[in-house]
């Protein structure tokens, strides 16, 4: 008597490919906003007009705070498909889905076919995840699709020296050191490690198949290692962070993992807290946090009953899981999205428990009482940003017809308990779609001059102390930045444009009325945390609107 009889096949392949829709809804949204999305962007389109493949650039300043892969992928794309939001989202979703493949692979490996089913359904509607893997896209969407392969062929190694094993491991635990550093040998060999421990296989922790392995890491590491010597350490001269003489083999190896445990880098926070990770796990890993907390004391509970294999592979993925949460929690450098690797180990547990449980009546009230609390959350929401417009009104009537045949069908408390939640989380989902396609997009400045600029078929655009990430990415002319008036050319083309904000021309309009530059547009937008207050005062909204510039010069 197994999951299959309560859950049927049909049922989780239709959420899997339900899911995978909206999963890749994520590509048409547009990358927009000030955070390390729109970086990341711009560091893989520099690369791509450059054709450097070897320096990190910000700005044309040398970048020393994340390495390769992930700009090395991302620039592929922007080579293959071209420089847009599309193409900047396609690879890292692809990893993501990888990633979700693999946590299925490694759930049917570890326990059973619907355990890693159930597990890629977790993974794939984890609403952290769903954000993570498009609007906010970042390193976390890779390191997901690198270190649960990784994970699987370390452990098909670990059963059975295979060199297929060896090279997969190998190489996908390098790709992912070289998107974020060598922390993240942690999330793939912990639970491996902590099970040779508990199952006193001690001799595994320094035998030559294993060496053999770390050195092949090593050598899959060696481009990174090369790219950071030929930018950094073979030209002592250069800024960095306000400092010269920077190692970016010392950086890689030591300096950018220390730094952000101990929060004592260029970059630093002072909100970070032992319980920080707790509570954005509640939140992050919605709707399926609570029934995680369910599995995890269940799994406890059934630990002295199990037979030696099974205590083996539970501590393998708890170990997988809770070694890097230690480790998160105890780093003084915190941010929400870091714990999103560890979301999949989680997924495996939540799988595993509803596999393994028969009387789960009370627990499915509970997930539909979550899937119901995040619709409603969702629908509030579009009628509180949007009013009762028509396309409030698409976003809500899938969310009440789908509860009107769900009433009408007859499932399982297995099948509810799955149903129920995802339809909450995709409801939410559909409302951060939103606020960051009709509201943000519509109203970030540096977003919208770049539109016009490419509807006018501007050629070259001058960025005038104005730094504007959002109008560097999405312009498809030759962004120019230009950080003084006076660096200006004497006499711009007919399909040059200026970039300024209303600030800075009011301050210095003498000089741009003597050299004939004239406002060719006026683009106005607002900052988000005023946007999602529009509802209340559009008078309001509009008060907080800023207007910046685009110049040409009339000949």
């Amino acid at each position: 008597f197994d999951v299959v009889m309560l859950i049927s096949r049909k049922f989780i392949y239709l959420l899997l490919v339900s899911l995978f829709i909206i999963n890749c809804s994520n590509l048409f949204q547009p990358i927009v906003g000030a955070d390390d999305a729109v970086l990341y962007a711009n560091v893989a389109k520099h690369m791509v007009m450059s054709n450097d493949w070897i320096g990190l650039f910000v700005k044309n300043q040398p970048w020393l705070d994340k390495p390769h892969f992930q700009f090395w992928i991302t620039a592929l794309s922007f080579k293959i498909f071209g420089i847009s939001s599309f193409s900047y989202i396609l690879p890292g979703l692809l990893f993501y889905f990888i990633g979700v493949i693999y946590t299925y692979k490694l759930g049917n490996l570890s326990y059973n076919q619907d355990v890693g089913l159930l597990s890629a359904v977790i993974t794939l509607s984890s609403l952290h995840l769903m954000y993570s893997a498009g609007l906010d896209l970042r390193a976390e969407a890779y390191l997901i699709g690198l270190i649960m392969p990784a994970c699987y062929y370390w452990l098909r190694y670990d059963s059975i020296t295979k060199v297929s094993y060896l090279v997969l491991g190998s190489l996908f635990s390098a790709c992912a050191i070289m998107t974020k550093g060598l922390f993240l040998l942690l999330p793939i060999f912990s639970g491996i490690i902590i099970t040779w421990i508990y199952t006193k296989a001690w001799h595994k922790l320094y035998s030559l198949k294993w060496l053999f392995a770390l050195a092949l890491i090593a050598i899959f590491v060696l481009p990174e290692i090369i790219c950071l010597y030929l930018q950094f350490d073979s030209h002592p001269e250069l800024s960095v962070h306000a400092a010269s003489n920077v190692s970016g083999i010392q950086w890689f190896l030591y300096d950018s993992q220390i730094d952000r445990f101990f929060n004592n880098g260029v970059i630093v926070r002072s909100d970070g807290s032992f319980f920080y990770f707790i509570h954005t796990f509640l939140w992050a890993f919605l709707p399926w946090s609570f029934l995680f907390i369910i599995a995890v004391v269940a799994s406890i509970k059934q630990f002295k009953q199990q037979s030696a294999i099974e205590k083996a592979k539970s501590i393998y993925i708890w170990s997988s899981f809770f070694c890097s949460f230690l480790i998160f929690s105890l780093a003084k450098f915190q941010l929400d999205h870091y714990i999103n690797i560890v979301f999949p180990f989680a997924a495996i547990l939540c799988a595993n428990y509803i596999s393994n449980s028969f009387a789960v009546r009370n627990i499915s009230y509970l997930q539909m009482a979550i899937g119901i609390v995040l619709c409603l959350i969702a629908i509030i929401g579009v009628i509180y940003l949007l009013g009762l417009t028509w396309i409030s009104t698409l976003a809500i009537i899938p969310i009440l017809l789908i509860f009107t045949n769900i009433s009408a069908i007859r499932h399982s408390y297995h099948e509810q308990l799955i149903l129920f939640p995802i339809i909450g989380v995709s409801s939410i989902f559909i409302l951060i779609s939103i606020v960051n396609l009709k509201l943000v997009a519509t109203n970030d400045i540096g977003y919208n001059m770049a539109n016009y600029l490419n509807t006018v078929s501007a050629v070259r655009v001058y960025d005038l102390n104005y730094n504007d990430s959002n109008l560097e990415l999405h312009f498809k002319g030759k962004y120019i930045l230009v950080n003084d008036k006076n660096n200006l050319p004497n006499s711009l083309a007919k399909d040059d444009y200026v970039a300024i904000s209303d600030g800075y021309y009011s301050s210095n309009m003498a000089y741009f009325i003597n050299n004939k530059y004239v406002i060719a547009q006026r683009v106005c937008g607002g900052k988000l945390r005023n946007i999602l207050k529009f509802s209340q005062s559009k008078a309001y909204f509009q008060s907080m609107l800023n207007c910046d510039l685009l110049l040409q010069q009339n000949k």
